[in-house]
């Protein structure tokens, strides 16, 4: 039965609604994922985003390489934890 509040968790949700997003043009020494963090905090903290508080942010460009993860339902039914969560992804790796 669906329940119709806001007493709920979300292990990943991002809505946003901007009429602009400020550019930042991302230098050559970000060369990996850890520099891509510190890089979009350290900017969020010039612009006097909180960043002890999850914030939305809009990245584009062309990449040499993306590695993400793919959420598989492997919950058989079961409500969503971070356990059920974590084995739920799976590693892809694209290359070009």
């Amino acid at each position: 039965m669906a329940e119709n509040t806001w007493n709920h968790g979300a292990f990943f949700l991002v809505w946003t609604e901007q009429a602009a997003w400020k550019d930042v043009p991302v230098p050559g020494t970000v060369k990996g994922y850890v520099d891509l963090q510190n890089f979009v905090k350290a900017q969020a903290q010039i612009s006097g985003i909180d960043v002890t508080k999850p914030f939305p942010f809009l990245l584009s460009g062309t990449p040499v390489e993306i590695k993400w993860h793919i959420n598989v339902d492997r919950t058989d039914g079961k409500p969503i934890t971070k356990e059920l969560f974590v084995k739920s992804k799976g590693a892809v790796r694209h290359e070009e």
